[in-house]
């Protein structure tokens, strides 16, 4: 498996677990960093096959002037990886406990990437009055592949985990076993309803994507945007799916904009 990034000099995140289960007991391993009482706290979600350190770019932009928090989702990166459903219910109940066991002050910032955007919006649908702001970072209004490229989800599990090893030898991708991800994508990404659930974001949004995302159509990413109220759409000069780190500097500004709050790395 793949090694994590080391956070880059000027950041020096707190790193703990934190437990969101008893039985079986489940823990979530989490980065911060910044001053608690500089409010609003900013929670960063990573997608499928995502982590934590993903964001540490944008932990040491905006870590001088806010409480910031980055989370290994449960059968991620440095997090338990039980044998669960990993369902979008249990994952955003898994966000919902990690967020009162932090202490996280209300109303926050939520900031998701990909389908951790799905997660993002469902929390800030489902608790309106606990979320400022929310950024989604290269989303989809449907995260269910073509039959072209979900065959892998069928395969047995060694087979998938040699495909995550020759992909993740190329370019570090996926931070999660063959089990994980296909539960995942099953119980979650192919099932979740964006009609359902995009309408009732009442926080003030920003969705950010390439200006070309080699995973969603434009038309899919445009609909996020066209789904809830007064969303505020920016593309970003870039083919990557994974802004944080292709156009850190510029991903950084978009979000420093959107939320008022100075970029210390600019």
């Amino acid at each position: 498996m793949m090694s994590v990034d080391l956070p880059p000099p000027d950041v020096q995140p707190s790193r703990y677990e934190i437990v969101i289960s008893e039985e079986p007991q489940v823990r979530l391993s989490v980065i911060e960093a910044g001053s608690e009482g500089a409010p609003p706290t900013i929670v960063f979600i990573h997608g499928f096959g995502g982590w934590k350190e993903q964001w540490l770019p944008q932990m040491r932009c905006f870590s001088q002037h806010s409480r910031v928090i980055a989370l290994d989702l449960r059968g991620h990166g440095n997090s338990d990886k039980p044998r669960s459903t990993y369902s979008t219910d249990e994952l955003l109940r898994d966000v919902e406990i990690a967020i009162e066991k932090l202490s996280v002050g209300k109303p926050f910032v939520l900031v998701g990437h990909s389908f951790g955007a799905a997660l993002v919006a469902q929390y800030a649908a489902e608790h309106p009055e606990q979320v400022e702001k929310v950024a989604l970072i290269s989303p989809s209004s449907d995260y269910a592949l073509n039959p072209l490229m979900s065959w892998v989800f069928w395969v047995p599990d060694p087979l998938f985990d040699g495909v995550l090893s020759l992909i993740n030898a190329i370019r570090p991708t996926f931070l999660a076993p063959a089990y994980v991800l296909k539960a995942l994508y099953r119980n979650a990404l192919r099932v979740w309803n964006a009609d359902e659930v995009l309408p009732r974001v009442q926080a003030p949004t920003a969705v950010i994507s390439p200006r070309w995302d080699p995973l969603f159509p434009k038309n899919l990413v445009d609909r996020v945007a066209e789904l809830i109220p007064n969303a505020e759409r920016i593309v970003l000069s870039s083919s990557d799916h994974v802004l944080m780190t292709a156009v850190s500097d510029a991903l950084n500004e978009a979000i420093s904009g959107f939320l008022g709050i100075p970029c210390a790395a600019q």
